[in-house]
């Protein structure tokens, strides 16, 4: 039951990237653009940023280029602000990542910002659209995260990748789940953005303040 409970709570956080989706398409944040090649960036931050920190307690996002998030770009998030651990802006100023443990999960997410300052700046997270299912999958298999849903990088399809039902509820062997998305695309190279990342699981059992990686 947890875990199908937990499967629901990422299906609402893949409902929620797709409205912002939607939006950036409305408005046209999402149309073709000068995407700068940055796969190593990308792999660093589904899988030792948002995952170290929903498996593991560590503190995300350590040593890259970050700043605390503007109220403006805060109000568009679709996190409860009292689940929140951290949001900061992160490299141009073009993304913004929060990540916090709500009722029964913890979740790490990073998207696009759906605003004028986000559109201006640059699309610095992009990945060669050719193949880089496979290279994630192949990533998350080493994680122990083995099953995937979907087989393409191409809005509005989603794919994700997950871990099956273990029997575990806490430590390294619980589930975790996450989901990548295009945000933009550079027809002239191939790179796509990789402009929305969402990962949850289950909660850890409760650590002490200063093992822990629950700061502002």
């Amino acid at each position: 039951m947890w875990f199908a409970e937990m499967r629901a709570r990422e299906l609402w956080w893949t409902r929620g990237a797709i409205f912002v989706l939607a939006a950036m398409t409305a408005s046209g944040l999402a149309r073709a653009t000068t995407v700068r090649q940055n796969e190593a960036t990308v792999m660093r931050l589904i899988f030792d940023d948002c995952l170290g920190y929903v498996r593991d307690d560590r503190v995300p996002f350590r040593d890259l280029s970050t700043r605390p998030a503007s109220a403006a770009a805060i109000r568009d998030l679709m996190s409860p602000p009292l689940d929140r651990v951290g949001v900061v802006t992160l490299f141009s100023g073009r993304y913004i990542a929060d990540w916090g443990a709500g009722k029964g999960d913890r979740f790490c997410v990073i998207r696009m910002r759906v605003d004028d300052a986000g559109n201006r700046a640059p699309a610095v997270l992009g990945v060669y659209e050719k193949g880089f299912v496979a290279r994630v999958t192949a990533r998350a298999l080493r994680e122990g995260i083995s099953q995937r849903d979907g087989d393409t990088f191409d809005a509005p399809s989603i794919t994700s990748w997950h871990q099956p039902d273990s029997g575990h509820e806490t430590g390294p062997l619980r589930p975790i789940s996450f989901t990548v998305m295009p945000t933009a695309r550079d027809a002239r190279t191939g790179v796509a953005e990789v402009g929305i990342i969402v990962m949850g699981g289950p909660p850890l059992p409760p650590l002490p303040e200063k093992e822990g990686a629950r700061r502002r």
